[in-house]
């Protein structure tokens, strides 16, 4: 007889690159192409959007394939010939309330309609570490957004934006080619928002980690004239507040915040809009309180924390019915107070701007008042900027406001910790330089009461705590994994972070002044930093490298802003310049280096595109990108000492290439085979490019016997790995 020996997770290490988080139990692939066509209807889209496709989408085979998994997790390969293919991971996350309800009121009564089956889904892409999808799903009906490393889609029916478009058509985008109109606004004025702030007394729900917020949600006449049905009102608020719950659990918070929608009232005439007294008018500050009003006479029929009013009245603040750019109000401070609610515009689609994911942004703005949150700096890129931005960016102030406020709010029930959990976590920053640190913040969603974390090369090499802080004193590619559990079971997802050594620079500027004038704020692709200007900031050149940086993709375009220049207390202009030192050799003189410089002089916002090389000679590495706001003399001089201008150096990373299927999850579905492909996440038994990923959990652990190899392994505390004698497992890459 064979003996056999075990690998445990005392013997073995990680040193798996993780890209994203692949769910144990999924089916076999499928591909789903979609067909292109151009637009051939009467409503242009160039007012939405700078750039755009539109797709023939089979969604009921899209549908038809997820039901068939059931609770499991699906892979779908979603091909969009000649813009991209999507291999997405998809589980149901449903967030409708187990007692959810749908309300239709009419002159001769209500309807209602009990809740339907999920709709909602969340999942990753394949290999991508930093992915993210939301998506709602009918067999008529795909809306969400999908995020990979260093891209961001988001899809939505044609027939929002014409109503000639038929059913299965589609209009897909990146986001950041939608179009936001600044002139649109919150409402909430910084005076309005001190006086409607109203305190809840007593009680904490410090401890609880995650907490679940009841959404009640009203829909007026206009929302059924707009859509055509109560049944189709319904489905696209669903699919808004599950876009808007991206905005929420990917965000710094102390305590994940997770919605969950308690039922809905549609009215499909003017008698039986949720206003009490009625009005038909366009007042916002008339609208919102008398909604309040309805809401707190029980009209719901349920319980909620936030109650939520949509409208296509092209809402104001005087009744003028101008519109005055206002698209959203509401209360400051009040989740599950008398004043727990919110107004929002749809003035997407039928007229003349916006989009889903606009709604999006907008909807998440206006929570963020009931969480107390205020308006941060007109112009900033950040979700609580007074004019709809596109963001998903949280400022330091409203997360601590938001912080403050769960935190004092006992109504607030904890997370279902009976549920699935998905673990998901993110970091800041996602990647830094050797010796720096990062903070990972949990958002595992359904409700995890334990957490045990193994980083790679860290210090702390393990953690229990749910939100660590460690630091990297090597360079390298470390491996991130995070383990979670409830009394439901457990759940893995593994990450990596590029810890490189730093950036090098030739030249460096120094000094102070005394001018308002430099860099206010600067985004590209996932930075979005916010600073004051020459004097404000103390100094003439800031190095943000290591702690702002984002990953770049070869050959593809990218838009940056940089807000530069002053008006105060007189005009100050700047010229922006921008340069990457591709090569990390310290200098920017190198050809291509140079990526930007603006003809003429600015104060704001200033926009420029590039595109990134086919072929980067440096991967893996951060690499130095410098921003400067330059005086309005002299030529293009990366080394250039500003007067009354400032120099900010930022990061950016291009990834070295990754098999299509470099994780391997461990599923022991069929049996404890380690050879048998159908208990792989993969479909396939592990090979020198396969990096291996024993989960808790599972029915059977794996046996060994034949020569197995596998790049890396990593089992989590209580499972094993059994090589029966004769018999080996070969992990090829660097342990």
């Amino acid at each position: 007889m064979k003996t056999s020996k075990f690998l445990s997770m005392n013997n073995v290490k990680l040193v798996l690159c993780f890209l994203c988080c692949i769910p144990f139990t999924v089916q076999a692939q499928k591909k789903i192409s979609a067909i292109g066509f151009s637009n051939t209807f009467s409503k242009s889209l160039s007012a939405h959007f700078s750039k755009y496709s539109l797709f023939s989408i089979n969604t009921t085979a899209i549908k038809t394939y997820i039901e068939e998994a059931g609770t499991a997790n699906t892979n779908l390969v979603l091909e969009l010939p000649g813009l991209t293919t999507f291999n997405l991971y998809l589980h149901k996350n449903d967030i409708l309330s187990d007692s959810y309800h749908l309300t239709v009121a009419s002159p001769t009564g209500n309807q209602v309609f009990p809740k339907p089956a999920c709709l909602t889904y969340a999942g990753v892409l394949a290999n991508e570490m930093n992915s993210g999808v939301r998506l709602t799903i009918t067999p008529d009906f795909i809306y969400g957004i999908i995020k990979g490393n260093n891209k961001e889609y988001f899809i939505e029916p044609l027939h929002y934006f014409t109503k000639d478009a038929s059913p299965g058509m589609f209009v897909v985008y990146e986001t950041k080619d939608a179009i936001f109109d600044k002139t649109l606004t919150c409402g909430v004025t910084e005076r309005a928002a001190a006086q409607q702030k109203i305190s809840q007394p007593g009680g904490t729900t410090s401890g609880l980690n995650c907490v679940k917020a009841e959404m009640a949600i009203a829909s007026d006449e206009s929302m059924f004239l707009r859509y055509g049905s109560a049944q189709a009102v319904e489905i696209h608020n669903i699919g808004v507040m599950n876009n808007v719950i991206w905005d929420y659990t990917n965000a710094q918070f102390n305590n994940n915040i997770e919605f969950v929608i308690a039922g809905q009232h549609v009215s499909t005439s003017a008698p039986t809009d949720q206003l009490s007294p009625a009005y038909t008018g366009t007042n916002s500050t008339i609208i919102l309180p008398n909604f309040r009003t309805w809401g707190q006479a029980g009209n719901f029929g349920f319980t909620y924390d936030i109650g939520q009013l949509w409208t296509t009245r092209n809402i104001d603040n005087d009744g003028a019915g101008t519109g005055q750019g206002t698209v959203g109000l509401a209360y400051v401070g009040t989740v599950c107070t008398a004043s727990r609610y919110q107004l929002l515009e749809d003035f997407t689609g039928l007229n003349s701007s916006g989009s889903g994911y606009v709604l999006e942004i907008l909807t998440a703005h206006e929570t963020g008042h009931n969480f107390s949150a205020t308006h941060d700096a007109a112009g900033s890129q950040f979700i609580m900027a007074p004019s709809v931005t596109n963001t998903h960016t949280w400022s330091a102030p409203s997360i601590t406001a938001v912080d403050g406020h769960v935190a004092s709010r006992t109504c607030l029930g904890q997370c279902n910790v009976s549920a699935a959990l998905i673990t998901d976590f993110i970091a800041s920053p996602a990647n830094t330089c050797a010796g720096g640190t990062i903070r990972f913040v949990d958002r595992t969603l359904g409700g995890p009461t334990s957490w045990n974390w193994s980083f790679e090369g860290g210090t702390p090499l393990t953690s229990t705590n749910r939100n660590p802080v460690v630091s990297f004193a090597s360079a390298g590619i470390k491996n991130i994994v995070l383990t979670t559990g409830n009394p439901n079971g457990f759940d893995v997802k593994g990450s990596t972070a590029i810890i490189s050594n730093a950036p090098s620079a030739s030249c460096t500027p120094t000094g102070t002044g005394t001018s308002n004038a430099g860099i206010n704020s600067f985004s590209l692709n996932t930075i979005s930093k916010t600073t004051a200007g020459l004097a404000a900031d103390g100094g003439k050149y800031f190095d943000f490298s290591c702690s702002d940086n984002t990953i770049l993709t070869p050959g593809t375009a990218y838009s940056a802003t940089a807000n530069v220049g002053t008006a105060t207390p007189s005009n100050t202009f700047n010229v922006v310049q921008f340069f990457i030192d591709y090569n990390n050799d310290g200098d920017f003189s190198d050809a291509d280096e140079l990526i930007y410089s603006s003809a003429n002089c600015y104060i704001g916002n200033h926009t420029f595109s590039f595109t990134t090389p086919f072929a980067p000679p440096v991967f893996n590495q951060l690499l130095r990108a410098r921003l400067i706001a330059k005086d309005c003399i002299g030529g293009i001089n990366a080394c250039y000492n500003p007067t009354d201008g400032q120099v900010e150096d930022y990061g950016i990373i291009f990834l070295g290439a990754e098999p299509p299927c470099s994780i391997n999850y461990w599923k022991g579905t069929v049996s404890t085979a380690w050879e048998n492909s159908a208990n792989w996440s993969c479909g396939s038994i592990p090979d020198g490019f396969t990096r291996v990923i024993i989960g808790p959990g599972k029915p059977n652990y794996p046996e060994i016997k034949s020569m197995a190899v596998c790049k890396s392994l990593h089992n989590v505390s209580g499972t094993s790995v059994k090589v029966y004698t004769g018999f080996k497992l070969d992990i090829v890459g660097v342990n």
